[in-house]
C-alpha cells in the first residue's frame, strides 16, 4: 500500500507541519505490513527541514540518497507518483500535470484525497467526503475535512498523545527538564508559564506590558531570538524553532497559550489547557468568522461570563485591539480556573472520537472494498469520451 502526500508551502510553516505529521502519523499507525510506504512529496523542503531536524533538506533528490525520517519517505515535487494507492494533496494544492495524467492511466485508478484546512465552522459537516470529478484524468477527488464534530474526519491525533501528556504531569521532574532544555534559568522555571505563538500582528508588546504590571509569571516566545529579559514581574525568554516532535512538550509546561494557524490549535486543544486562538490571516477578513466559529464551540463548557472572556480576550488578540487588551486579560485571568476546567472538558470530548488518521484509513479501506467493475467500466468510458 502506497501513500503519496502532497504538500505545497504557501507562508510560514502551517502547511509542512500539519502536512509532516499526517505522514508521520499514518507510518506509525498503518504499519500493518512491510508493504505499506508513506511518501511526503514537498515543493520547500528547507521550510520542513526547520521543523525536522533529523531531515536533510539540502541531499534531497540526490539519485545517492533516499531521505527516511520515521518511517516517511520525502521526496521533492517532481517525485513520478507511479502505482500509488491513496493519493492526498493536501489543502487543495495543485498537482503536477504529469502526476495527474499518469493517476489517470493507472489500472485500478488511486484512491484521490483532497484534504482541506480545519474549520471550526459547521458547514463542513455537509460537505466532508463529497467527490468531484477532475477533467484532466476523470478520476474522482474526495474533499475529506477535519474538523470537531463526529460527521468530519476529526483532528489529528496520535495513538499514545495522551497518555504521553498525563505521563508528563505525573513525572515531578519533566516539566524542569523541557524548560531547561529551552535555556530557563533555575529560578525561572519555578514561575507559571504562558505561551505567546501568533501572527507578526498580534499585539504582543501590549500582552508584555499588560503581563508586567500583573503577578510574577514566565512568559515563552517560540521562533524568536533568545534573549532572557525581565519586565517587572514578567520573565520573557525567547527561543528558536523547536522540532516539531517537542511542541507537545512545550505546551504541557504551561499554565496557558496563545495558539495560532492550524497544527498548533489542535496541539493545544490536546494538551488540555485554556488557549486563545489567531486563526490564519485572509485578506477579506473571513478568519474573524472562523474564530467566531470556535468561540461558539466553547459555550457547552463554559459558563457565561467565562465564555464572555474568552470572546473577548480572543477577539481582541486577534483584531489587534491594544487598547482593550489589558482589561480582557484581566477578565479572562480572573476566570482561569474554570476556563482550565472546560479546557480539559473539551478535550475529553474530542478524545472520544475517532483521529483523523484513523478516519482516514476506514476510509480507504471502504473505497478498495467498494471498488467493482462497473465503477472502472464508467470511468474508462468518462476518459475514452474527451
Amino acid at each position: 500500500m502506497r501513500y503519496v502526500i502532497w504538500c505545497q508551502v504557501i507562508d510560514h510553516f502551517g502547511d509542512a507541519g500539519v502536512c509532516w505529521r499526517l505522514a508521520r502519523t499514518l507510518a506509525q499507525e498503518l504499519s500493518s505490513g512491510p508493504d505499506l510506504e508513506i511518501i511526503l512529496a514537498i515543493d520547500r523542503p528547507a521550510v520542513l527541514g526547520r521543523l525536522v531536524p533529523a531531515f536533510d533538506s539540502a541531499n534531497l533528490g540526490r539519485s545517492d540518497t533516499v531521505s527516511m525520517v520515521d518511517g516517511v519517505r520525502i521526496v521533492d515535487w517532481q517525485f513520478p507518483a507511479l502505482e500509488v494507492d491513496v493519493m492526498i494533496s493536501a489543502f487543495g494544492c495543485r498537482l503536477p500535470h504529469g502526476v495527474l495524467e499518469t493517476m489517470g492511466q493507472q489500472d485500478p485508478p488511486p484512491i484521490w484525497i483532497n484534504l482541506e484546512h480545519l474549520s471550526p465552522q459547521t458547514w463542513v459537516n455537509s460537505c466532508h467526503t463529497l467527490p468531484s470529478p477532475n477533467p484532466i484524468n476523470g478520476l474522482p477527488e474526495v474533499f475529506f475535512f477535519p474538523g470537531f464534530d463526529p460527521q468530519t474526519g476529526g483532528l489529528l491525533r496520535e495513538a499514545n498523545l495522551l497518555e504521553r501528556r498525563d505521563r508528563f504531569h505525573a513525572d515531578p521532574q519533566a516539566r524542569d527538564v523541557c524548560l531547561a532544555e529551552l535555556g530557563v534559568g533555575q529560578a525561572d522555571r519555578q514561575l507559571p508559564a504562558l505561551l505567546a505563538f501568533g501572527y507578526a500582528d498580534a499585539p504582543l508588546d501590549v500582552l508584555i506590558q499588560t503581563l508586567a504590571q500583573g503577578e510574577p509569571m514566565l512568559l515563552l516566545l517560540p521562533s524568536g531570538p533568545a534573549p532572557s529579559v525581565r519586565h517587572g514581574a514578567l520573565r520573557v525568554h525567547a527561543f528558536g524553532w523547536v522540532p516539531q516532535s517537542d511542541f507537545d512538550r512545550l505546551l504541557w509546561c504551561c499554565s496557558a497559550a496563545f495558539v495560532r494557524g492550524e497544527d498548533s490549535l489542535v496541539r493545544a486543544h490536546w494538551a488540555a489547557i485554556p488557549f486563545i486562538w489567531q486563526p490564519y490571516r485572509q485578506r477579506d477578513r473571513s478568519h474573524h468568522d472562523q474564530l467566531d466559529a470556535w468561540l461558539e464551540r466553547w459555550q457547552p463548557f463554559l459558563s457565561e461570563p467565562a465564555a464572555q472572556a474568552q470572546v473577548s480576550l480572543a477577539r481582541a488578540w486577534d483584531r489587534g485591539d491594544r487598547d482593550h487588551l489589558p482589561a480582557a486579560w484581566s477578565e479572562w485571568l480572573e476566570c482561569l480556573p474554570e476556563l482550565q476546567t472546560g479546557a480539559a472538558a473539551w478535550s475529553r470530548q474530542l478524545a472520544a472520537g475517532p483521529s483523523l488518521v484513523h478516519s482516514l484509513g476506514e476510509f480507504v479501506r471502504d473505497r478498495l472494498e467498494s471498488r467493482s467493475p462497473l465503477s472502472h467500466s464508467l470511468r474508462h468510458s468518462r476518459l475514452d469520451s474527451r
